[in-house]
């Protein structure tokens, strides 16, 4: 109805434009907030999800990492992933990327095309699909089982793509894979090996291991991996 105002959008323009902060934190956090919803059409805003947490939580320049199934349909799929240099999840219903791809678009594409799931199995995919997609960043480390051995990489620079490979639709995106494999999961130090599991989701965020990870990538045989070009 003409006046309606229920997502309070109309008051972006009286808060300013984002580059002109107040200093006032709160006032400066809901003109953010309303200037994003402005983008998505009214749709709410978590920034405690990806990809705003990692924008507002952490350094801007810190690293995050993330663990990658790599056991899928009783595949591992590791050896196609150290062969082409990438890392991939599945997402069969897809046919095309949202334009422009963000949380809300995403999780409504899988709302509608995984309606049949149930809601447990749908929101797992809602979480892998906008993490993989919007959580995980440039310099990120990405982890996985490979044969029960860790495997540990770092995502490049480079924009996600939908892919069908094999006569799977997969989202990809390229990995610089160290060239060998660390120690057996089982032998690794409890903080680190009881994390390495999946409950439910194909990527999960573990970025407070990051220290622990980097101590092994300074020793792990990945001749001249550095920042990311």
């Amino acid at each position: 109805m003409a006046g309606d105002d229920r997502f309070g959008l109309n008051g972006v323009k009286r808060l300013g434009p984002l580059d002109a902060p107040t200093g006032d934190v709160d006032k400066d956090l809901l003109r953010t907030v309303l200037l994003i919803q402005a983008q998505q059409d009214g749709a709410g805003v978590d920034l405690a999800a990806p990809p705003w947490l990692g924008r507002w939580s952490d350094d801007a320049e810190s690293r995050g990492a993330y663990l990658i199934r790599g056991q899928v349909d009783k595949r591992n799929r590791v050896a196609d992933w150290l062969k082409h240099g990438n890392v991939t999840i599945t997402v069969s219903m897809f046919r095309r990327l949202p334009d422009p791809v963000t949380p809300h678009a995403l999780m409504q594409m899988v709302e509608e095309l995984y309606e049949d799931y149930p809601v447990t199995k749908r929101d797992a995919k809602k979480h892998d699909v906008v993490n993989f997609l919007l959580g995980m960043r440039p310099g990120d480390l990405i982890c996985t089982d490979d044969n029960g051995r860790l495997r540990i990489g770092q995502l490049k620079e480079a924009d996600a793509t939908l892919d069908s490979i094999g006569g799977l639709n997969l989202l990809v995106r390229p990995v610089q894979w160290f060239a060998e494999a660390e120690p057996e999961i089982t032998t690794l130090p409890r903080t680190l090996r009881t994390r390495l599991r999946f409950k439910g989701e194909d990527v999960v965020k573990i970025t407070d291991l990051v220290e622990e990870l980097e101590r092994r990538r300074s020793t792990a045989c990945c001749p001249g991996l550095g920042p990311v070009a």
